[in-house]
């Protein structure tokens, strides 16, 4: 899932020429603009290769939710095994 959402977003923008946003469907891109949002890198230094980055806090807002969804899932998950005794 991770290795494909980095070649769909490679092909959505650069391809077919849609907004930056569409990197939001990286995660690991996301990852990585959350580390240098943390680390207080400039936004326009980014990538050597010159793309155009969404902004630092939409990428965290997709990490966290991602982060959230994952969490309220595995407490579902927990919850539903019972435990003998």
């Amino acid at each position: 899932m991770f290795v494909l959402s980095r070649l769909i977003h490679r092909w959505l923008v650069d391809q077919l020429l849609l907004p930056p946003e569409w990197r939001l469907l990286d995660i690991w891109n996301d990852m990585y603009l959350f580390g240098q949002w943390v680390f207080g890198k400039e936004h326009h230094l980014l990538r050597p290769t010159n793309q155009i980055q969404p902004a630092y806090w939409k990428a965290t807002t997709v990490m966290v939710t991602v982060c959230v969804v994952c969490a309220v899932y595995l407490r579902k998950r927990v919850r539903a095994v019972e435990v003998v005794a």
